[in-house]
């Protein structure tokens, strides 16, 4: 309870504070910036509270719902529930240079989505990324086991979610904070 009072009053804190930096501000435009930034705050929020989750969430639906059973060289291995988690890396370096990429090519045509729009699709690739999930759980049925293939694909929205968000993220700081208030806003 005391950790749940504190974190909302950490928050208050930190909102009263952009709207009293987002004040001071002495042209309009920066104004906007800084009350862009707030508002792109709320939206990295709810990913980073749905992508946190991931990793124990997953591990303890992947322990009891998924078939995790290998078999190689008329061996059968059974993979720990938290090795599945290592797709999500895997997924993460390959869909990087993918993205990076894709990213470059559209600002390069001058098509560059903005900050809204990525940070919308990552909401939407995690939000997917459960809806996902419960499909194929909801399918097999939690009395079967769902292969772990399927579970692959999770990872990899997951990982494109948070690839439209956490390197963006960081610019976004740079971007729309005042000069000087760089490294408080990135806190």
């Amino acid at each position: 309870k005391l950790t749940q009072i504190s974190v909302y009053f950490i928050s208050a804190l930190a909102l009263g504070y952009l709207i009293k930096l987002a004040s001071d501000q002495n042209t309009a435009h920066k104004k906007h910036q800084v009350i862009g930034f707030t508002l792109l705050c709320i939206f990295a929020i709810g990913f980073w509270v749905l992508y946190n989750l991931e990793s124990s969430l997953l591990s303890d639906l992947i322990k009891d719902t998924v078939n995790r059973s290998l078999h190689l060289f008329n061996q059968t291995f059974t993979i720990p529930a938290e090795s599945f988690f290592g797709f999500e890396t895997l997924s993460i370096i390959i869909l990087g240079l993918y993205l990076s990429r894709l990213w470059l090519k559209l600002a390069h045509e001058k098509r560059d989505p903005s900050l809204v729009i990525k940070f919308s699709l990552a909401l939407l690739l995690i939000s997917l990324g459960y809806i996902y999930l419960f499909g194929i759980i909801h399918i097999a049925g939690l009395q079967q086991k769902t292969p772990a293939s399927l579970i692959i694909l999770c990872y990899l929205l997951f990982a494109a979610g948070e690839l439209c968000i956490g390197p963006l993220g960081i610019s976004m700081v740079g971007r729309l904070s005042p000069k000087g208030k760089e490294g408080v806003l990135m806190g």
